[in-house]
């Protein structure tokens, strides 16, 4: 087995490979709310034994070097690079899916929990997609009740991958080599619908959020058989089967007001690439697809007409077939691959594709209704298969969504919503009865804003009274409130400078107000969201008190004392500060070394203010500039191996 992440360099033993198509995507558009983090978990027949679960885990861990990686900025691209962390085995106590990864932080993309008997893989979207997770999370359970039987004196057979570790690693995307393809850009977002299902605007459900946007979640059991029989006598699979009462229930969910127009159901729909293209690999490897369908307005009585959901399945059969047809996917997968492969958007730099792609996703994200993911079924070898009572799979997301997965005659749907009201998800349950079937157990775990944000637990039918599988978690409130504080402060400013101006005919200059109050967002939502390392804090906060004190002096009437003396100070302050950083902490020196280069050009900075004759006198200027010249060649000296290994992977594109 390979164990580094690319065999043809290594730079002092620091590996590291580009990402995939998707998880580029994922890293620019994932917010504290949409954390683009799902969850697979098994419930065990006994209450998990942790000890045995951390052996597992390590066992698991050391088959996939993949889950080794952690996530770095570049310059032009995020990279993945090889971490001697240890994951950890931890009893649920964060929201369901919470945040993994924070910029600047470096941890792993993974987490496993354990909850009574329940045994928990939570993943950040950007390492795995869900087939390349299942197979971890099998190789996890198939260690897990090894280890077992040796506590209990039974002997089981040995496990044994049936890969190497660089298989599990490969690029796909670029395995297949899709960006060679002969394509029109249109093919990008081509999607095999009729014309007639192109019409109608898109239904989007709107609501109070839930108190800090965590999902209100519905658990639901079925026969797997029963489901499996409704679906062929409608006429489809069970993914458009269930697509279809997905459908029907975002449609009986919409506002009256919503439906008195033809409303157009869009559902965003994964497709695994790895039935076209057979390989190992435990990266992204999946596109996503769409599942349209156009309910009609209601009646001028105020009815409805709701269609069959033979009738929906027969449309999205139709287009899941010719949208997951190697073809056209192979199109629009070469499609994307070769957008990410032009030299203008190689070049651009990473936050302004970070910036790009989040303007791009959100206006994409008003074309979809909701999300299905069917991830299919879950296998482990009849000597174990009766040890686990049920899989399920969920996410947390902006968008309802509805998670399949089958383990033996179980069939589990996990419907999550960021919504208050649970309307659809009740919906869906009530679809399903009224078409035969009931669900073998159901588990709700429900957020109650009118009760301060109270988290209500129901359970029914659960296989254990003492499984508690979504457990009560404090909520946070940090980030709206700091946004409701800062936007009353926002408010009260421009009316104040209003009245001064209008009114009392007081001049003031408004850009410094608007510089000021940029600095108090940066600086208090930075602070919150706690997404930097050190080293970029130091270098993020100079920017940041630098803006406030120009606009300071702007304000009193420009004095010049800012560019005289404060900002050299500052830039000073921070050079010195990134030094100290880097040299008491081993983590700051891996993670942080490249921004003591960004602070190092701040420190040149005041030669600007020089030569453009703003400072008197100028050796504030000098004293600053010299240092940074000082500390730039000390470091190129002493660090220039390092210097190069970071040049080498955050410039790559």
């Amino acid at each position: 087995m390979i164990n580094s992440f690319e065999e043809d360099e290594q730079f002092n033993n620091l590996t590291w490979l580009p990402l995939d198509n998707p998880s580029k995507i994922f890293l620019s558009t994932m917010t504290s709310v949409d954390t683009k983090v799902f969850r697979i978990s098994a419930s065990l027949k006994q209450p998990v034994q942790v000890d045995v679960l951390e052996q597992a885990v390590n066992f698991a861990y050391q088959q996939y070097p993949l889950y080794h990686a952690i996530i770095r900025r570049g310059f032009f691209w995020y990279f993945a690079e090889q971490s001697d962390s240890t994951p950890l085995v931890e009893p649920e106590k964060e929201r369901f899916c919470a945040q993994i990864y924070h910029s600047g932080h470096r941890d792993l993309l993974f987490r496993i929990l354990y909850n009574y008997n329940r045994i928990e893989l939570e993943i950040f979207h950007a390492l795995s997609d869900g087939a390349g997770a299942l197979n971890f999370f099998q190789m996890l359970l198939l260690a897990y009740f090894k280890f077992e039987g040796e506590k209990k004196g039974e002997k089981l057979p040995q496990i044994f991958p049936i890969y190497t570790g660089n298989e599990t690693l490969q690029d796909a995307f670029r395995l297949f080599d899709f960006g060679s393809e002969s394509l029109k850009w249109r093919r990008l977002i081509r999607n095999p619908t009729t014309k007639e299902q192109k019409s109608g605007k898109v239904l989007r459900l709107k609501g109070e959020p839930t108190h800090d946007f965590r999902p209100n979640i519905l658990e639901l059991h079925y026969s797997t058989k029963a489901i499996l029989a409704k679906a062929k006598a409608s006429g489809g699979t069970i993914t458009t089967y269930l697509a279809a009462v997905f459908s029907q229930a975002l449609y009986l969910s919409a506002s009256p007001k919503q439906r008195k127009r033809p409303c157009r159901v869009v559902l965003s729909c994964p497709v695994d690439l790895r039935q076209h293209y057979i390989n190992l690999t435990a990266r992204n490897f999946f596109a996503t697809t769409y599942l349209s369908f156009t309910f009609p307005a209601e009646k001028q009585d105020g009815s409805i007409h709701v269609p069959k959901i033979s009738e929906i399945v027969a449309v999205y059969n139709d287009q899941l077939k010719k949208a997951s047809s190697k073809e056209e996917i192979s199109r629009k997968v070469a499609g994307l691959v070769r957008l990410e492969k032009t030299l203008p958007l190689r070049i651009v730099p990473l936050y302004i594709k970070d910036f790009i792609l989040r303007i791009s996703n959100s206006i994409s994200s008003r074309g979809i209704s909701g999300s299905i993911s069917n991830v299919g079924r879950f296998r482990l070898p009849d000597r174990i298969k009766d040890k686990v009572e049920d899989v399920t799979v969920g996410t947390a997301t902006v968008r309802p969504q509805f998670s399949i997965i089958s383990y033996e005659q179980d069939l589990s749907i996990t419907i999550t919503s960021a919504l208050n009201s649970t309307k659809i998800q009740n919906t869906c349950r009530e679809i399903l009865i009224n078409d035969g079937l009931n669900s073998t157990f159901t588990v709700e775990s429900k957020i109650d804003n009118l009760s301060k944000g109270q988290i209500i637990e129901q359970t029914k039918e659960v296989v254990s009274s003492q499984q508690i599988p979504y457990p009560e978690v404090p909520i946070e409130t940090k980030l709206s409130l700091a946004s409701f504080i800062l936007n009353l402060i926002t408010i009260f400013t421009l009316s104040l400078y209003l009245i001064l101006n209008l009114i009392f005919d007081i001049s003031l200059p408004l850009s410094s107000i608007l510089l000021t109050l940029a600095s108090l967002w940066l600086s208090t939502m930075g602070v919150l969201r706690n997404r930097h390392n050190p080293a970029w804090s130091i270098v993020l906060q100079s920017l940041i008190f630098g803006i406030g004190i120009v606009g300071i002096d702007l304000f009193t009437g420009y004095a010049g004392w800012s560019l005289t003396w404060a900002l050299p100070g500052l830039f000073l302050g921070s050079l010195i500060a990134n030094e100290i950083v880097l040299t008491v902490s081993k983590r700051a020196q891996k993670n942080g070394f490249y921004f003591l280069f960004t602070g190092i050009i701040l420190g040149f900075l005041p030669l600007l203010f020089i030569a453009l004759n703003l400072v008197k006198p100028i050796w504030p200027s000098l004293v600053t500039a010299g240092s940074a010249l000082f500390l730039l060649i000390i470091n190129l000296i002493f660090h220039h191996r390092q210097f190069r290994e970071e040049t080498k992977k955050k410039w790559h594109f």
